[in-house]
């Protein structure tokens, strides 16, 4: 464009010029048919002949002055109007969605203390959805069960009093039985990466979505670990499980299973979980390492025993009316917030987790390793659970997902 702008000028100046010399030649014409007509009079010819040459100096400065100042506020309108219009072309793409948004508080409760992967997880989550949405929408996080008991936290969510909370999937299946099936000893891969592959897939979204029916918008599933099992001696078969008073989640499955396994099992909200091995009203109990580590647990219990039968998902719920009123803009940020920070939380969790057990060591917790030989015993009781817990269609459907996916 410069390049043109200059060979416009270079134009107008040339025509200018033409059109400064053919008033000059119209002028000598003139000049000349008055000498033939009334003589010679010199005097007066040089006079005009100066004044008129500079009046053709004075039209055509002006001329050229009008065209420059033409030409520069057109440029420069159109340049400040270009990089302008792309300025805030670029700044209203980024933040017309954010602005749209009325601004609005998430409360979202844990269950964990403020260390523990998920609240830090959690903290996440705020942080992307504070960022994504330029400030309109705030996330206050509640961590260690500061807001109820682990069914009151999930109940105050159904309910609407809070927005959002985290919980296991042991919990919520006190909500919906179909969810047990999650609890299955040995249902799950016992090996991480697949049993990923199975709970991000369409198995993991029919599950969760399953739970809109119960008044929840399930997010995705979270990690904790694969539970181990803590008492004050080894635990490597079901013979040492026999009689021991075992503490489980308020969940029928475990019940069942820790029956079959020989147990004394008894339900137990995990706020009182430390109080309860620490009086001795438990001998035992069952939680992934990272649970085991920031709660304290290798304070009152000396031995953990791993078994790899059963992995502690955990999953965000929020309240489905709630989340559906909200305009799509804000649902699609925290969907999108929930998600990465879901990937976060994942790979912070594998950190930590062998951090974890090398401090249980340190702290003096003995571990035990059971062989394949010795895990086959627990499995051999475990399997022929599933069928006989599956009684709803719901939970039938999802055992026979699980099993096909793997």
């Amino acid at each position: 464009f410069p390049f043109q702008g200059c060979e416009f000028l270079f134009i107008l100046l040339k025509k200018s010029q033409l059109f400064q010399g053919k008033l000059i030649n119209k002028r000598k014409i003139r000049l000349k048919q008055s000498r033939l007509i009334f003589g010679h009079h010199k005097p007066y010819d040089n006079e005009a002949k100066g004044e008129e040459n500079m009046s053709l100096k004075k039209i055509a400065v002006l001329f050229l002055c009008a065209v420059l100042a033409v030409f520069v506020a057109a440029c420069g309108g159109s340049s400040s109007g270009s990089s302008s219009g792309t300025s805030s072309d670029s700044s209203s793409a980024s933040s017309d969605s954010s602005q749209s948004i009325k601004p609005f508080t998430i409360k979202l409760a844990t269950h964990v203390p403020e260390d523990h992967q998920v609240n830090l997880g959690m903290l996440k989550f705020k942080e992307l959805v504070e960022e994504k949405s330029n400030g309109q929408i705030k996330v206050e996080v509640y961590p260690n069960l500061q807001l109820g008991s682990l069914r009151e936290q999930v109940e105050a969510t159904q309910m609407g009093t809070i927005e959002m909370t985290v919980t296991l999937a042991s919990v919520i299946s006190s909500f919906d039985a179909d969810l047990e099936v999650l609890q299955y000893p040995y249902l799950l891969p016992s090996n991480e990466d697949e049993l990923w592959r199975i709970m991000d897939s369409e198995v993991g979204r029919t599950i969760a979505d399953s739970l809109e029916d119960d008044g929840f918008k399930a997010f995705s599933w979270w990690a904790s670990g694969y539970k181990t099992l803590t008492a004050n001696k080894p635990l490597l078969s079901p013979d040492d499980l026999k009689g021991i008073k075992m503490r489980v989640v308020p969940s029928n499955i475990l019940i069942e299973q820790f029956k079959a396994w020989g147990a004394n099992p008894i339900p137990i909200d995990f706020a009182e979980l430390y109080t309860a091995l620490q009086q001795g009203t438990v001998e035992a109990q069952e939680n992934p390492i990272d649970t085991i580590y920031t709660t304290k647990v290798y304070e009152v219990q000396k031995h953990l025993s791993h078994l790899n039968h059963a992995y502690q998902l955990t999953i965000v719920l929020a309240n489905k009316n709630w989340f559906d009123s909200l305009q799509p803009e804000a649902q699609n940020i925290i969907i999108e917030a929930e998600r990465e920070a879901n990937e976060y939380e994942r790979e912070l969790n594998k950190e930590k987790n062998a951090d974890y057990m090398q401090k249980l060591i340190d702290a003096g917790m003995t571990i035990h390793e059971l062989t394949d030989d010795q895990i086959q015993a627990f499995k051999d009781i475990a399997v022929q659970l599933h069928d006989k817990l599956a009684q709803t269609d719901g939970q039938k459907k999802f055992v026979q997902l699980i099993r096909d996916a793997q």
